[in-house]
């Protein structure tokens, strides 16, 4: 609420010259929308993404105690794919986000074009206009969506996927070690457990690092309105 509130005092402040060449709908995007994004998307994320990191910490480091070698392997391997991953979505992300903030932008301003002047639609018949130009923004607006979703499950599906592979290399490994079985069930039940806790983590993580990408745009708006307001009082 108080970075809301900022936001709005800054503009009120503004002089009548700075609204002639900023469009309304962007100004009451700024004041509302793109601060609850931001603190959505990169603030509360933020607090996420380092609780679950202390978390998969622990518990690698437990692992890492208890067998070096096969817990060293696991975690390479969990690490390159995380880098590979994020190194494919990381400009996607953020140009969805930019789309997103682009469409949210049309659309409000379409709302207050054809709202402000329904008079005007009605005696011209711009109904259908307006409304299929609604109609394919909110597309777009829908499909930038979900591919910010998509992009944040589908590395559940290939984590579970590596470690099943990563539980038959175990066993596979400890047998041609001459261990008995008896004698691994701990460490797998142990692996199986960290797994259980660990897996999820990672995909929130991965997840939390999507949003904060998804949700930069919206820090970069509040920021600069903050910035700029601030470099004009001083040049005041």
């Amino acid at each position: 609420n108080s970075l809301s509130e900022k936001i709005f005092s800054i503009y009120l402040r503004k002089p009548y010259s700075f609204f002639v060449s900023q469009n309304s709908s962007k100004l009451i995007l700024n004041c509302k929308y793109e601060v609850d994004l931001y603190l959505s998307n990169i603030l509360q994320t933020t607090i996420e993404l380092f609780s679950e990191f202390i978390i998969m910490c622990s518990l690698l480091i437990l692992i890492l105690i208890m067998k070096p070698l096969v817990s060293t392997i696991l975690i390479l391997t969990f690490l390159i794919f995380i880098i590979l991953y994020q190194f494919v979505l990381k400009r996607k992300t953020l140009r969805w986000g930019s789309e997103r903030e682009y469409t949210d932008k049309e659309i409000n301003k379409l709302l207050i074009q054809s709202f402000g002047a329904i008079k005007d639609v009605i005696l011209r018949f711009k109904q259908n206009f307006f409304l299929n130009k609604f109609k394919n923004f909110l597309k777009h607006n829908s499909v930038v969506s979900v591919r910010q979703l998509t992009s944040t499950e589908i590395p559940r599906f290939l984590m579970e996927f590596i470690a099943i592979v990563f539980f038959v290399f175990i066993s596979i490994f400890f047998s041609q070690n001459d261990q008995n079985f008896l004698e691994i069930i701990p460490y797998l039940g142990l692996y199986a457990a960290v797994a259980f806790k660990v897996l999820p983590a990672i995909n929130r993580i991965l997840a939390s690092i999507q949003r904060i990408r998804f949700g930069i745009p919206s820090s970069e708006i509040l920021y600069n309105e903050i910035f700029n307001n601030n470099n004009y009082e001083n040049d005041s």
